[in-house]
């Protein structure tokens, strides 16, 4: 299906008169006279130059289409921060679009538009329907991050919309981790705890750029020593210890060093969980989610294959084999030839 929506693509590009849209990402980097394509796996598309040009809609601060007045003026409230008119600009828009690019983007100009203006209900209801038909990285990095009010209206709503979402996608293992660090951050905040989850980092590893956080370097050289520590401490079967150090210590590390320091907790929490041990599922549950947020976050990370098969071999050993066989699907799918794509085959071979 995704050959498919490339190959559309280009004959639209091939064949498509020239018009002067503009882009504007969030770091205030502006594309002039380029053409909007669509919007692809959570990502926009545009020709600047005859070369298509991809880039993730969380990214995007403003987008202007040439023939496209009504859609413009929704962009100048929501660019303006008058984010709920915005989002019912965009939401007016909806029933008479005729124009492709502009029903491509309306789904997710409204929701962030409403996530914005603390419609956090609002936005994941426009959200799950996208993400359920495509949990690409970028779909799942696009998700509403800011929570309404606490004790809002809004908020209660989210999180019945997060725990039916959770029940409703037990099948797709990559979603439901996301739905359910969601939710524990929204239940984190209901109950005034700190809401501290790991983050995707501020510049992906897939960029091209080394990721950022600001730390020192002192505080960067005493995190890798805990990094070293937790692989000593992990080789040596001292779970517990690992599981505890790393956990305490998760907010000292670098956006780079995250995505080994949650395959490192996900692997000291299946330590701590012998087979056949009834009291194993919870900490099962949060290896699983600690492994799916490698995935999720750091897809290119050289960590991320192994994590996705032990998110695999964590729903196999929780009754869930057909989220272990998507999972271990996944694996041979975007790492095909790695020692961790032959494990996975072996595993689905006897994954009943």
């Amino acid at each position: 299906m995704r050959v498919h929506a490339v190959t559309v693509m280009l004959a639209m590009l091939a064949c498509s008169p020239a018009v002067a849209d503009d882009v504007v990402l969030q770091t205030g980097l502006s594309y002039g006279d380029v053409r909007v394509v669509n919007v692809v796996d959570g990502s926009l598309v545009f020709e600047l130059g005859g070369r298509a040009i991809t880039k993730e809609l969380q990214d995007i601060r403003s987008i202007r289409l040439d023939d496209q007045p009504a859609y413009n003026d929704a962009e100048v409230l929501l660019a303006g921060k008058q984010y709920l008119k915005a989002a019912e600009r965009f939401a007016a828009l909806g029933a008479g679009a005729t124009d492709a690019r502009v029903k491509s983007l309306l789904p997710w100009r409204q929701m962030h538009a409403w996530a914005m203006g603390g419609r956090i209900d609002r936005a994941l209801a426009l959200w799950l329907p996208l993400a359920e038909r495509s949990a690409s990285a970028a779909v799942l990095r696009s998700r509403p991050r800011k929570w309404g009010a606490k004790g809002s209206k809004a908020n209660a709503e989210a999180m019945k919309l997060l725990t039916a979402g959770v029940a409703a996608t037990r099948d797709n293992p990559v979603l439901a981790a996301t739905l359910t660090a969601m939710l524990a951050e929204l239940t984190a905040l209901e109950a005034g705890k700190a809401v501290t989850p790991p983050s995707p980092p501020a510049t992906r590893p897939d960029s091209g750029q080394p990721p950022t956080n600001g730390a020192s370097s002192g505080a960067t050289d005493r995190a890798s020593r805990q990094l070293t520590y937790a692989r000593e401490l992990l080789g040596r079967e001292r779970y517990s210890a690992a599981a505890e150090m790393l956990g305490e210590n998760i907010s000292s590390f670098s956006a780079a060093q995250l995505p080994e320091v949650l395959l490192l907790l996900g692997k000291a929490r299946i330590g701590l969980s012998p087979i056949g041990d009834p009291d194993s599922k919870d900490r099962l549950m949060a290896a699983g989610l600690d492994l799916m947020r490698v995935w999720v976050y750091w897809p290119k990370s050289p960590q991320a294959p192994e994590a996705l098969v032990l998110a695999a071999v964590v729903n196999a050993r929780l009754g869930n084999p057909k989220a272990a066989r998507l999972a271990y699907q996944r694996v041979v799918k975007d790492y095909p030839g790695t020692t961790w794509a032959k494990r996975a085959e072996a595993d689905l071979a006897k994954l009943k």
